[in-house]
């Protein structure tokens, strides 16, 4: 997608740019233990069994709260392999 021009202004998407664009609503934030990404609807979530969920732990957070929590981690702290967003 990256060669189509399709994304090209998200590119200048910063955290800032998307604080003021997104504003105070509320997000879920996935922490996994793992770098496979997966997103999933909650409501069909039962179909995929409880093993799907292991290892992700998901948080409803306002998206100040997200930046300030990426802005503040520091080498050392305690993270999860991948963080994101939805």
């Amino acid at each position: 997608m990256t060669d189509t021009g399709l994304v090209a202004t998200a590119f200048g998407w910063d955290l800032d740019f998307l604080r003021i664009n997104l504003g105070d609503g509320l997000f879920s934030v996935y922490f996994s233990d793992t770098d496979k990404f997966r997103y999933f609807d909650e409501k069909k979530r039962k179909e995929f069994g409880d093993d799907f969920l292991v290892g992700l732990e998901r948080k409803d957070m306002k998206f100040p709260e997200f930046v300030e929590l990426i802005r503040n981690w520091k080498e050392g702290d305690k993270r999860s392999v991948s963080t994101y967003l939805s």
